[in-house]
């Protein structure tokens, strides 16, 4: 391309100064140089400062700035605020332990350059440990007929790391990552993505290395609670969906989705949750009967923690 535009990586990270070197290693090696690095710290205890300060001092390409009290903690936070402090013409959100190979950037942009469509997506390969270790795709798929359709069906699967967007089509469109959410917040924001285009440039080599964490031992609270964010991200987005072309095609998706949350949630027995469901999205996908029905066992298990023959007989369960 006659000139290189200038490309913000913008890498939200915490406590994670052990890992991040190599995230930075891996932005340093890219073919493609026109690009700024902008570190947004989320409150870290560790050396994560200390760290982006070397990097800094060798490459005035790489910037550091600390997450403000006008952003909610978090990840969403740091890379919204991130957009903010960028300067260039196309935004690569990426992960403080994840790698990049060294032309993502390169083959992305000299495709996205040239073309009208708003972002450009790769494939991705996960690793444990080290690099040398490569367990496979993140997903065999990453493009379909109907990328909305089938990516809120979990029939493809995009990740933050992936695309390269332009600007502009972030800034427009007003497209940020929901701050009120502490789980599938990127499946909420690439929902409205494709929601205002439809389409995007792919690149089916993969790009991107992403680490997997060891999360066997998580505990069944935080699981509940990261269940009730993949819930609210899903009623979020039924809502804007709602008097769209696609609300036909994924109304059973989310109903079926809002019968499984209720269950989950009375299975763990977070009546609180599982109330919220009763009064802002059973209704919308049971029958009369069974809305009521929904009810008495809502109140047969809080009362009496015995509820579960009912539920079996019920709702064949």
């Amino acid at each position: 391309m006659p000139e290189q535009p200038l490309i913000s990586i913008i890498i939200p990270t915490f406590n994670r100064a052990h890992l991040l070197s190599e995230t930075l290693d891996s932005v340093l090696a890219q073919t493609y140089t026109n690009w700024e690095c902008i570190v947004v710290d989320d409150g870290s205890t560790d050396a994560t400062e200390a760290l982006v300060e070397t990097y800094i001092k060798k490459d005035a390409r790489f910037l550091f700035f600390k997450r403000p009290n006008t952003h909610l903690p978090g990840g969403n936070g740091a890379r919204n605020y991130g957009v903010k402090k960028s300067n260039g013409d196309y935004l690569q959100w990426f992960d403080s332990d994840d790698l990049m190979h060294p032309e993502k950037l390169e083959v992305q942009i000299n495709v996205l350059a040239y073309s009208n469509k708003m972002f450009s997506v790769c494939q991705t390969l996960q690793f444990e440990g080290t690099i040398d270790n490569i367990i496979g795709l993140r997903s065999k798929q990453i493009y379909s007929k109907n990328p909305l359709v089938s990516y809120i069906r979990s029939e493809i699967v995009l990740l933050t790391p992936s695309p390269i967007f332009k600007k502009k089509f972030i800034i427009e469109n007003k497209l940020y990552f929901d701050e009120n959410l502490k789980a599938a917040q990127e499946w909420e924001f690439f929902s409205r993505c494709l929601l205002i285009s439809n389409d995007y440039e792919v690149e089916n080599r993969a790009l991107i290395y992403i680490r997997r964490h060891d999360t066997s031992i998580t505990s069944n609270d935080k699981k509940v609670e990261r269940y009730w964010f993949y819930y609210l991200a899903r009623l979020k987005a039924f809502k804007t969906l709602k008097n769209t072309a696609y609300y036909d095609a994924l109304e059973t998706y989310f109903f079926d989705y809002y019968k499984k949350s209720f269950f989950r949630f009375m299975d763990a027995k977070d009546f609180v949750k599982a109330k919220s469901c009763l009064k802002n999205s059973i209704k919308k996908c049971f029958s009369k009967g069974e809305y009521y029905k929904a009810w008495i066992y809502f109140i047969l298990m809080k009362t009496t923690g015995k509820g579960y023959f009912f539920k079996n007989k019920i709702f064949n369960i």
